[in-house]
């Protein structure tokens, strides 16, 4: 009877699932899904698995064309990062697309 003292009280930790505001907001799915691949993002990054994204005057230097080809080819080729108003290129993408068009399988030496 006397050992109410070993009764301890230990908070719950709240989910996010649990939290009153996040039930009430209607991009809370929307949050959740930046969440996830902002974590996996970061994680293929501490990895070395990020992709490289060139500039056109390195992606020509690499393919062995002029930036200005880039440019206007850039909705046709299959390399191309948009970042908002930015063209970017892959090139991860520029290695397989040169090793593809390649009749041996191996990209062009410079």
């Amino acid at each position: 009877m006397g050992e109410q003292g070993n009764n301890k009280i230990v908070p719950l930790r709240r989910t996010r699932s649990d939290d009153p505001a996040a039930a009430a907001n209607p991009f809370a799915p929307f949050f959740e899904e930046i969440r996830r691949i902002v974590r996996e993002e970061i994680q293929a990054a501490m990895n070395g698995g990020a992709e490289r994204l060139l500039t056109a005057e390195e992606a020509a230097k690499l393919i062995g064309c002029s930036p200005d080809y880039l440019y206007r080819r850039a909705k046709s080729l299959p390399f191309v990062r948009r970042i908002g108003r930015m063209v970017r290129f892959s090139q991860r993408g520029i290695l397989a697309y040169l090793e593809a068009k390649s009749p041996t399988g191996r990209p062009k030496s410079s």
